[in-house]
């Protein structure tokens, strides 16, 4: 018998609980795909943060500038930004790109399409250990010893990657029907990389009057979080992170109520 549904949801948590097992699945093909007959394996996660570190490095020793106020060397501020933000690209673009990517499974199987963005955040935590991996070690090198506050790390992460998601889903369920949305995703990205505290801490670099409006960029405020997570400085301003985490989260609902509103045509655009 069929029955009415009884309201609007954003997320139906037991069917997803009830496809969790296709979740990670659909996690563990995109990891075999990715590195099946590859030279160096799972090792090319370290390749694009390392040549970015690389490039960054010389750039601003040719300039001869310390985009830092901190006196922690740049090498270890500038990695702890690079590997934040590739696990938000990541997931974001993954995200964006779910549905078309699976569109083969989308018009032939049932299952909430929530699946398939949600399969993208756990390809993108496994990319993300394997560069902290690396940012460990590099730690250990300069002998930097990260105190209590490192338990807040798992905090500024998942923080990073729910905004994440939630652009990837706004995208994702926009580009439904306007497709060419999709494309824009490179110059966001590109756009937000140096509007982001990436490459250069917020204090040191931007003017002191602009930077409650630097700020409503929720990033902003979570990679200086993880920077002082692992770090412990440049000192925290929570009142950025007052914005980042509501912001982030607001932004998540709006995105599950614009993919809920499409998830039911889906096959029929797709």
């Amino acid at each position: 018998m069929i029955q009415r549904e009884s309201g609007f949801e954003l997320v139906d948590v037991r069917e997803l609980w009830q496809y969790r097992e296709l979740i990670w699945l659909l996690a563990a093909r995109d990891l075999k795909s990715r590195y099946r007959q590859s030279l160096l394996g799972i090792a090319w996660s370290l390749m694009q943060p390392l040549f970015m570190l690389v490039v960054f490095l010389v750039f601003f020793a040719v300039l001869g500038q310390r985009p830092i106020g901190s006196d922690v060397p740049y090498v270890i501020s500038l990695l702890c930004g690079i590997v934040l933000w590739n696990f938000f690209s990541s997931v974001l673009n993954s995200t964006a790109n779910s549905l078309p990517h699976n569109i083969h499974l989308i018009t032939k199987v049932y299952c909430p399409k929530l699946v398939f963005p949600l399969s993208t955040v756990i390809v993108g935590l496994v990319d993300l250990a394997v560069s902290l991996v690396a940012l460990a070690a590099v730690l250990a090198f300069y002998r930097i010893m990260p105190g209590v506050q490192l338990l807040l790390l798992p905090g500024f992460v998942a923080m990073a990657g729910i905004f994440a998601l939630a652009v990837g889903l706004c995208i994702a369920a926009l580009s439904v029907r306007w497709r060419d949305i999709r494309f824009t995703i490179p110059v966001l990205l590109q756009m937000g990389f140096f509007f982001s505290p990436v490459i250069y801490e917020t204090d040191a670099m931007i003017a002191e009057r602009f930077r409650s409006l630097f700020c409503l960029n929720p990033m902003a405020g979570l990679l200086d979080g993880f920077r002082w997570s692992l770090v412990g400085s440049p000192v925290i301003a929570w009142s950025r992170l007052a914005v980042s985490g509501p912001l982030s989260l607001m932004l998540l609902v709006v995105a599950l109520y614009l993919f809920r509103r499409v998830e039911r045509t889906l096959p029929d655009y797709l």
